[in-house]
């Protein structure tokens, strides 16, 4: 347990290092010149990559995004589109840079004939519209199941570097008694308990993964929404384990 809290530690203080660092180089690009507009793709993929990472700084991807924000009315349509699904993927949401979003569905308005009949493009303009396009979206989930796919990380882990019963059971004692509990075996990314704690607060979930990857990349986005403990808890272990802890509970 204490080699396991070791590598979590260790892990942890890496990203918000480098986050640190992205911050800092970003501030002194901007204070130089204005970002060029070839930036703004690249600052969307740093975006995905911290996101994957499991960096949970709630500042870094708004700071991304708004830095980008003005460069999409001087790239091409398909690139504007590969920047906001890029961004929502990494868990932006509305409210972290409305700026973004508004000037997204200004240029998927105003360019609406170049849509033609991009199913993908219609579902962004129509969840832009009811202002609600994120990373439970239709493109941004696609990019999602691709990288986990291509990347094969649900693969299982050694059991050392799974949760003990203790932490486990300290997980699954956060949740409050009056509250109806869900539990997602096996949640990947954790997409669906994400969406449940966001949609209705009256649920907690308990979402549990074999991987390490999904799980951190959960629990930084729980973080970055300010999701409360009593709502939404995410544990590296297996479905037997989380089982136990919530029976023994």
């Amino acid at each position: 347990s204490s080699m396991k809290a070791a590598r979590v530690a260790k892990a942890t203080e890496a990203s918000n290092i480098a986050a640190t660092l992205v911050s800092e180089f970003l501030r002194s690009v901007k204070a130089a010149t204005h970002p060029h507009d070839s930036n703004a793709f690249q600052r969307s993929e740093l975006a995905v990559t911290l996101g994957l990472a499991g960096a949970d700084d709630p500042q870094l991807v708004g700071q991304l995004a708004r830095d980008a924000a003005s460069s999409l009315f001087r790239v091409p349509l398909e690139t504007a589109c590969q920047i906001l699904d890029n961004f929502a993927l990494a868990g932006l949401r509305l409210e972290d840079c409305p700026e973004l979003h508004a000037n997204a569905l200004d240029i998927l308005v105003r360019r609406a004939d170049e849509l033609l009949d991009c199913q993908a493009s219609e579902d962004m303009m129509r969840d832009l519209k009811a202002g609600n396009y994120s990373l439970l979206s239709t493109g941004p989930l696609l990019h999602l199941h691709k990288h986990a796919t291509f990347t094969r990380q649900r693969q299982r882990l050694p059991e050392q570097d799974s949760l003990v019963d203790a932490e486990l059971a300290d997980l699954a004692s956060k949740f409050a008694a009056d509250k109806r509990l869900i539990l997602d075996l096996g949640c990947g990314f954790g997409i669906s308990g994400l969406g449940i704690a966001v949609a209705d607060p009256d649920w907690s979930v308990f979402a549990v993964d074999v991987s390490a990857h999904s799980v951190a990349f959960a629990r930084s986005l729980a973080a970055r929404w300010s999701l409360p403990c009593d709502q939404i808890q995410f544990g590296h272990c297996s479905a037997l384990a989380a089982l136990q802890a919530i029976s023994n509970g």
